[in-house]
């Protein structure tokens, strides 16, 4: 699977997530990625052994399927920004919010601005949250937001 791939397999994860907490959902993180992850883990992995552990063991699939959502967390409000953008612009985009093909990004650059203001506005809310839930003395709600480890960007 490559980066960007990666980083749209966490993002799904992370809003699917997210929708159960809005929904009133009680089911953990660990579940809500798993049954995303079934869309992005290949055949191939699946029947070696590299989704669930060399004995099918499910702990060891999550606790892989983890590793990519921990690599990209800090990304998760610019892949926001970007799906936001494209679906906006209808571009390389399905219904699902996944990118059908690369070469309509290279081809029309115009997604660019949008997803980095709207990846924007999506830290600003996360970062409102956390703050509200840190003086509340309150846990954080959704997954472990750690600002420091948040890539920024700016044009």
């Amino acid at each position: 699977m490559g980066r960007l791939e990666s980083s749209f397999h966490a993002y799904h994860g992370y809003k699917s997530y997210e929708k159960s907490i809005t929904d009133g959902k009680k089911t953990s993180f660990e579940d809500v990625f798993s049954h995303i992850s079934t869309a992005y883990e290949s055949k191939i992995s699946k029947m070696s052994g590299k989704a669930t552990g060399k004995d099918g063991d499910s702990k060891t699939r999550i606790k892989n399927l983890l590793k990519v959502h921990k690599r990209y967390v800090s990304v998760i409000h610019l892949i926001d920004g970007l799906v936001y953008s494209l679906r906006l612009l209808n571009i390389g985009i399905n219904e699902m919010g996944q990118l059908t093909h690369y070469r309509a990004l290279i081809e029309n650059p115009e997604w660019l601005e949008k997803a980095v203001t709207e990846g924007r506005l999506k830290l600003s809310t996360e970062l409102l949250d956390y703050k509200i839930k840190t003086n509340e003395g309150g846990s954080h709600v959704k997954l472990v937001f750690n600002p420091s480890k948040i890539i920024h960007v700016e044009l």
